[in-house]
């Protein structure tokens, strides 16, 4: 969920993510494993910092 308030002329993003692994098998999860990655972390962590969030706020903030 994502959501997007004006504070103070400031643009505020809030994002909020839960996830939930059921896996009944005895090997490791692979969905799992590919999310608790280093590798993974920061290829999230640059699109939300860089690209995601800074692009976001342009349009927010853009005027109509």
């Amino acid at each position: 969920m994502i959501s997007i308030a004006e504070s103070d002329g400031k643009t505020l993003v809030s994002l909020f993510m839960n996830r939930i692994y059921h896996w009944f098998y005895e090997a490791e999860n692979p969905q799992r494993a590919t999310r608790v990655s280093a590798d993974f972390a920061s290829q999230r962590q640059a699109t939300f910092r860089d690209r995601f969030l800074a692009k976001l706020k342009q349009l927010a903030e853009s005027q109509p």
